[in-house]
């Protein structure tokens, strides 16, 4: 079976594959979130309240069953190795 899979843009929805801590809060795994902008350094992603995680980049997986994106956060390896 073939699927065709939407191109991931601005105003695709997408949903967290995993928890994510920021400095103030914890977005839980399946949080879903719209691409609001995108830039060198990665997307800017908005949540239905109006919460925002900027610059941040991540790989996506299209899920087709949900016709959602599934997105994983890449933590660069510097930050990982100091």
């Amino acid at each position: 079976m073939r699927i065709e899979k939407p191109i991931l843009k601005i105003g695709s929805r997408v949903r967290l594959t995993h928890d994510y801590e920021m400095s103030d809060c914890i977005y839980t795994k399946s949080h879903m979130f719209i691409i609001v902008a995108q830039t060198a350094r990665g997307w800017d992603l908005k949540d239905d309240s109006g919460y925002c995680i900027n610059e941040v980049n991540f790989n996506a997986r299209y899920n087709p069953e949900d016709k959602l994106w599934d997105i994983t956060m890449i933590t660069p390896k510097k930050l990982l190795h100091g």
